[in-house]
């Protein structure tokens, strides 16, 4: 039998010592689509945060047999006066391959070229940018990417540079998920609230990750 993508084991979290939910048990496989339906306040968005390692839970999260705290390990020179190597790995890792997008990106500081900027400074990113510039023939490029990808979506890429706080809901969701494909480096995106505009696009979307997969 394969190896799941991601397989939740009496997931349970809890708020002011009351349960959000209790003893969830989930198996995801590779090319699996999972949607959450629940009336608000059921704890939709409280367990994508415990998949993604970003609140507390108890019970356990595997990504590929894996939890958060023990996930793979990558490698990534540095060019500096030395050259040296850093090895990344564990949760930092695991939020490369497990990805959250959330319902609300307007409540992020700055500007969506801020997040991006940042997040590509972050060492398991640089790791993977490294592996996908070498797929890639050192062409691949992960803002250029993101940029491209929203203007796919019809975003004017003067909004790039634009407060979150100042954007509407739906163009704040396509540059949310422009940077989550452009950085490329997801196989899970756990995607908070609805996206209305996927439905008329999904094919787009499929054809964007197909494209984004690393050459071998």
């Amino acid at each position: 039998m394969s190896e799941s993508l991601l397989e939740l084991r009496n997931v349970a979290c809890l708020r002011d010592d009351q349960a959000v939910f209790d003893a969830v048990n989930l198996t995801v496989n590779q090319g699996d689509v999972v949607v959450l339906r629940g009336k608000s306040g059921s704890g939709k968005t409280t367990l994508l945060k415990c998949i993604a390692h970003l609140i507390v839970y108890k019970g356990d999260v595997l990504y590929r047999g894996s939890v958060p705290i023990t996930f793979g390990r990558y490698s990534c020179r540095v060019q500096s006066i030395l050259t040296t190597k850093t090895l990344v790995s564990g949760i930092p890792s695991f939020r490369t391959r497990v990805f959250y997008v959330p319902q609300r990106p307007s409540l992020l500081p700055g500007t969506p070229n801020d997040l991006m900027k940042k997040i590509t400074t972050f060492g398991a990113h640089q790791a993977h940018v490294q592996a996908l510039k070498k797929s890639h023939g050192g062409l691949y490029d992960p803002s250029d990417r993101a940029l491209e990808i929203s203007q796919i979506w019809g975003i004017d890429p003067q909004l790039w540079d634009r407060e979150w706080s100042n954007l509407s809901g739906g163009e704040a969701q396509r540059l949310a998920l422009a940077i989550a494909l452009g950085l490329n480096t997801a196989e899970i995106l756990l995607l908070d609230g609805s996206y209305p505009y996927l439905l008329d696009s999904c094919n787009l979307l499929t054809h964007i990750i197909v494209q984004n997969r690393p050459r071998h």
